[in-house]
């Protein structure tokens, strides 16, 4: 990331010059930044006290989620989390039900393109898809929520680890077409859905236990403004410059909206904008296997490393730690204090920590 802050100061003068403000993306594509308009006066406005009853009011049949910190019902939170792989290759886009997903992890996959994992507890998606295969390293997250691990097929390094590690594995190698099937808007292997409702039915077929347990991350009971320095836009190159995801910040909502190769990341399911409220980057030591003939990838996801913590137009730098394969991985500052994150949805960027000079940040 060496060079950014010049980056920053060259385009905060370019801000002081211009009457309008254009973010291009790191494809080159331009994007206008929407300003929020001026607040209008209110002649009435709610007294703290009056806006604390009503809350407590509202929260009396809720429960803060372990997932992404919002208060839902308490029926609402699923009592075991789903970790589903999903396909991000061109044809497979786009994806179903990410924008109900509390956390989402995107990682480096062979050929330069990487993979989504959803984490899925607060919602009951009716179409998710299209579920791709496993690696290791996406296994060693799905264990971090104790998760029904959720995909169709896998390198041999994850058909090892699901074994070794006693993974609870919803494969559709062997499953019945009525857990997974294809759809036919999209070409093989890219259209392989499935939902909810019917993964549980499959976990309960193999006798997986219904309730799952893990040491959720720390959030704050209300949204709280961190100390740290602008950001209003990060993207991720992670192929040349032919893949690509954004983030642009929408200061009239406080969240961050996504977009890939320079274009709204919508979910397939009726159009949905995904935005989310929490962005962490997590730069991880990465490699090829010797001698692999796909080309495939192992990543030190296990020890610790740096990172940032975005949200709310702010980051921080931060280290992350994770001390075995169960574990969940943990976000530090730079006093060793484990941070809070706001409530809301979750995007991990797990990114190649000899490539982060090349990720780009703008105030």
């Amino acid at each position: 990331m060496a060079g950014y802050k010049q980056t920053l100061k060259v385009f905060m003068a370019v801000i002081l010059l211009l009457s309008m403000v254009l973010v291009s993306g790191c494809g080159q594509k331009d994007q206008e930044v929407i300003k929020p308009e001026p607040a209008e006066n209110v002649s009435e406005v709610s007294t703290d006290s009056a806006i604390n009853e009503k809350r407590e009011q509202n929260r009396k049949n809720q429960i803060q989620s372990p997932l992404n910190g919002m208060y839902i019902d308490k029926e609402k939170l699923n009592s075991r989390v789903i970790a589903v792989m999903l396909d991000n290759q061109y044809s497979a886009r786009p994806q179903a039900a990410l924008s109900m997903c509390d956390v989402v992890y995107e990682i480096l996959a062979e050929g330069n393109i990487t993979r989504y994992m959803g984490i899925i507890g607060s919602e009951k998606p009716d179409n998710i898809g299209p579920i791709r295969s496993s690696r290791d390293y996406f296994v060693d997250k799905a264990l971090e929520y104790d998760a029904l691990y959720v995909h169709v097929g896998g390198s041999p390094q994850a058909y090892e680890a699901i074994r070794d590690l006693s993974v609870a594995s919803v494969d559709a190698m062997n499953q019945s077409s009525d857990i997974f099937w294809r759809k036919k808007h999209k070409f093989p292997p890219h259209n392989t859905y499935s939902d909810y409702d019917v993964i549980i039915k499959g976990a309960s077929r193999k006798k997986f236990r219904e309730e799952g347990k893990f040491k959720p991350l720390l959030f704050y009971e209300e949204e709280t403004e961190i100390e740290g320095e602008r950001i209003s836009y990060i993207c991720f190159p992670y192929n040349d410059r032919k893949y690509y995801s954004e983030y642009q910040y929408n200061k009239e909502e406080k969240i961050y909206n996504r977009y890939v190769n320079g274009e709204p990341h919508l979910d397939e399911n009726e159009d949905i904008p995904i935005q989310t409220k929490n962005i962490i980057v997590q730069f991880v030591e990465t490699k090829r296997i010797k001698g692999d003939p796909e080309g495939r990838l192992t990543m030190r996801l296990i020890g610790e490393g740096r990172g940032l913590y975005i949200t709310n137009g702010k980051y921080i730098e931060i280290t992350w730690k994770k001390t075995g394969e169960r574990s969940m991985t943990r976000y530090y500052d730079e006093d060793g204090n484990e941070i809070s994150l706001n409530p809301g949805k979750i995007w991990i960027q797990v990114y190649p920590e000899h490539r982060a000079e090349e990720i780009e940040i703008r105030e």
